[in-house]
């Protein structure tokens, strides 16, 4: 079976959402064209002002060709948690073994966009490998120390990641979107860094950087 090493605390957050009726689950969905205030502190992709062309982007939809499943908190690792900008909440792949071959699928929207006079598009990402919340976490489960690349399911490039529990930056080809198209960036796990108690293999966060925003 296979099993995450929760702490207390956590398992508190996610029973205390289970239990408020008016705390809507993650959405699939998430639409950025809404500017957040500056924060003055660095969010966890290093980012004073936590926007850019995160904010213009088109509605960006995230799905997973597997999910580690639990029963008592069936959203506890869902795909939708690496588009929160948070390290403390994450992904985790469902299948046995280290999850070698699994995806993330990234679907950016330009259905309904109007054309623009600029190119709009991604080059970089940045990503938070791992399960980074405590050090006892982030050892216990594995990380990805390789992803293949897809853009529209062609496959372009791979990218490795250290074994760190910060954020790592890196450059993308640049994929202009065409408008009324809907594309996708993919991640299939090809290498992992075991985990010392368990094989499962975890992402926390996947923040993309482009061009072709104004503001």
């Amino acid at each position: 079976m296979k099993l995450l090493l929760f702490r207390l605390p956590l398992l508190v957050f996610f029973a205390t959402c289970q239990a408020c009726t008016t705390t809507p689950e993650p959405s699939t969905t998430v639409n950025h064209e809404t500017v957040r205030k500056p924060n003055p502190e660095p969010d966890d992709h290093g980012r004073i002002i936590a926007c850019g062309w995160w904010c213009g982007a088109p509605p960006i939809r995230v799905s997973a060709s597997t999910t580690l499943k639990d029963e008592t908190f069936p959203h506890a690792f869902s795909p939708d948690y690496l588009l929160d900008a948070k390290k403390e909440t994450v992904w985790v792949e469902g299948v046995n073994g280290h999850g070698i071959g699994e995806r993330i699928t990234f679907s950016f929207d330009m259905t309904d966009r109007k054309p623009q006079d600029t190119d709009l598009g991604i080059n970089s990402v940045s990503i938070i490998n791992g399960y980074p919340e405590t050090d006892e976490l982030w050892q216990a489960n594995s990380r990805v120390k390789r992803l293949h690349v897809y853009y529209d399911n062609v496959l372009v490039e791979s990218i490795e990641l250290a074994d760190i529990p910060t954020y790592q930056q890196f450059d993308l080809p640049r994929y202009v979107f065409t408008t009324g198209e809907i594309h996708e960036v993919s991640f299939e796990i090809a290498e992992v860094y075991p985990g010392s108690r368990f094989e499962d293999t975890v992402l926390a966060d996947v923040l993309f950087n482009g061009f072709g925003v104004t503001h």
